[in-house]
């Protein structure tokens, strides 16, 4: 497409290119999904046919479901397929989520990293068939991460990456491996074919992160650390201890190992039953990153090292300042020019004219001093960065379509102990987020901007992203599209799709990785198109009267939260 609706595509793509790479790809090699069966048959079938790289990405692999369980399965059947020689699995989770205590899917108490140990690296020791590497930022506010309950400690900072590749195809998603995500949480899926390039990129990127991870491994022994090896390592230059053997790394790690190993009556109670023979925390353990830096025990060296991994990876050289705050920036300056090319093989700035979609990855990782991400937008967890919510104030001209979850379709709706306030606390960053974009009334040019909400019954709601339509054609171009066509809005040639939630906490405290697409593919741009109608049909508009609402209303213990912890939403 050609025409004249594209120049605005092409404007984008030129501003964008200056701070990222491009990868060109063919637009009719994208397919858009609109189910979480058609994601989870897609990762299957990716996982029984790849041949030579699996990648994957994720915050976290549930336990509980007979989903989560067929997929490791099939990750189980893969890495020992005779037939496949070549193939190599990586896995990257977050390590705070992998180690927190669960039920897995026969109720007893146990752990992604238990279970990954024992079906996928256990059978296949020596053999260097799978890695699963468990990243935790660096977190400075140790003290407030202790008194958190185990799932709200998230807020402090994850590993929020989701990307799946299979050889030369890549699944790009918001959505985490789990029976609520393959069932009925609603996510988007892009499937990007016979993309070496694109492929190439997700592949380094698992592998550049997993290097500055700890690495579970498998222990045959059944054996948990003695209250010795749980101590702490002494602050110096040797390599730190594993994950599971000092205190600073995962508490919910050490809970479920006094609660399995001592095989307490008060564990016997929680999880209905005795302890299984063999299992627990003493399965595995968690030896350091490759890179030989840890988070906690030397912070400064691990944020310089993962900082210059990520800017080589996804920055230009000549955009590394613009992309840096002062800090990182004066750290950068130390050093040598050589040091500082930046630029991934895999995806080259240079242009391939024949192309007619290019997707450019972007990184935001604020606690390195990293950010290079900043229409209708969704959003499950409405508490826009402030940078964000700024840019669509002062443009009251832009007509926005702002999609966000309603408190029964959060994540957290239903959740017992502190959890259960956090749907209403969006609620409220909602209603005060949305005082601040909506257009005053009778104030001459504003733009029409509308606020939805999902409200899917029996559904959670988890979509987030940005879609762009240019604006209306000259009269000549209307003149020539007919008047019915005229009359509808032009379908996107813009879309960001990945793991930011566009909020503060995305911004300063997790590690994101997004994928800007911009295409003059018609068929792409239409099942773009397609896509947003598809979230929009379960979503109802709402004004001042709904938010209004006493149901809605913040008490105390809400408001508390939200000037509390606005910061980490």
């Amino acid at each position: 497409m050609a025409g004249e609706d594209w120049a605005e595509g092409e404007e984008l793509l030129r501003v964008f290119s200056r701070h990222a790479h491009t990868i060109p790809i063919n637009g009719d090699d994208v397919e858009l999904l609109d189910t979480p069966a058609e994601f989870f048959e897609t990762l299957l079938i990716g996982i029984g046919t790849a041949q030579r790289s699996i990648s994957l990405a994720a915050l976290y692999i549930g336990i509980e479901s007979r989903a989560e369980a067929r997929f490791i399965g099939a990750l189980k059947a893969a890495a020992a397929d005779p037939a496949r020689p070549e193939l190599r699995l990586q896995i990257l989770l977050d390590a705070a989520r992998a180690t927190r205590p669960c039920r897995d899917q026969e109720g007893s108490i146990s752990s992604t990293a238990e279970v990954l140990a024992r079906e996928l690296l256990l059978p296949f020791a020596g053999a260097q068939r799978a890695s699963v590497a468990l990243f935790q930022t660096p977190h400075s506010r140790t003290s407030i991460r202790r008194v958190l309950p185990p799932r709200v400690r998230e807020v402090l900072g994850v590993q929020h990456i989701k990307a799946f590749a299979f050889d030369d195809d890549v699944v790009l998603t918001g959505a985490n491996i789990s029976g609520a995500y393959l069932s009925d949480r609603q996510d988007r899926y892009w499937v990007v074919r016979r993309s070496p390039r694109l492929a190439a990129f997700v592949h380094g990127l698992v592998a550049d992160v997993s290097s500055h991870s700890f690495q579970l491994e498998s222990t045959a022994t059944g054996r948990g650390p003695t209250d010795a090896e749980a101590a702490p390592p002494p602050r110096a230059a040797a390599p730190p201890a594993p994950l599971g053997e000092e205190e600073g790394l995962s508490r919910g790690a050490r809970r479920l190992l006094h609660l399995r190993h001592r095989g307490s009556a008060a564990a016997a109670a929680t999880r209905g039953g005795p302890p299984a023979p063999g299992a627990g925390p003493g399965s595995y353990v968690l030896r350091p990153a490759p890179v030989g830096v840890n988070p906690s025990h030397t912070p400064a060296v691990f944020r310089r090292s993962l900082r210059y991994a990520l800017l080589r990876r996804f920055v230009p050289g000549g955009a590394w300042g613009s992309t840096l705050d002062g800090a990182a920036l004066r750290e950068l300056d130390d050093l040598a020019p050589e040091a500082r090319g930046g630029g991934d093989p895999a995806a080259p700035a240079a242009q391939d004219t024949a192309a007619d979609t290019v997707i450019l990855p972007t990184v935001q990782a604020g606690f390195l001093g990293l950010r290079q991400e900043e229409l209708r937008l969704s959003t499950p967890y409405l508490n826009l960065a402030r940078g964000l919510a700024a840019a669509l104030a002062a443009a009251p001209r832009l007509p926005l379509r702002l999609l966000t979850s309603s408190p029964e379709a959060n994540g957290f709706w239903g959740s017992a102990g502190l959890s259960r306030h956090i749907p209403l606390a969006y609620a409220a960053l909602e209603a005060r987020t949305w005082r601040a974009l909506a257009p005053p009334r009778g104030r001459p040019g504003a733009a029409p901007r509308v606020l939805l909400e999902y409200a899917r019954p029996g559904w959670q709601f988890h979509a987030k992203g940005l879609w762009y339509g240019p604006s209306a054609p000259s009269a000549a171009g209307q003149a020539a599209r007919g008047r019915a066509a005229a009359e509808r809005p032009l379908p996107p040639c813009f879309t960001a799709v990945g793991s930011s939630n566009y909020g503060a906490r995305s911004q300063r405290r997790d590690l994101e990785a997004q994928f800007l697409v911009v295409t003059r593919n018609p068929r792409l741009r239409a099942a773009m198109e397609r896509e947003w109608a598809g979230l929009e049909a379960h979503a109802v508009e709402v004004g001042p009267a709904q938010l209004q609402q006493p149901a809605r209303r913040a008490g105390p213990v809400v408001a508390g939260l939200v000037r509390l912890l606005k910061g980490f939403l």
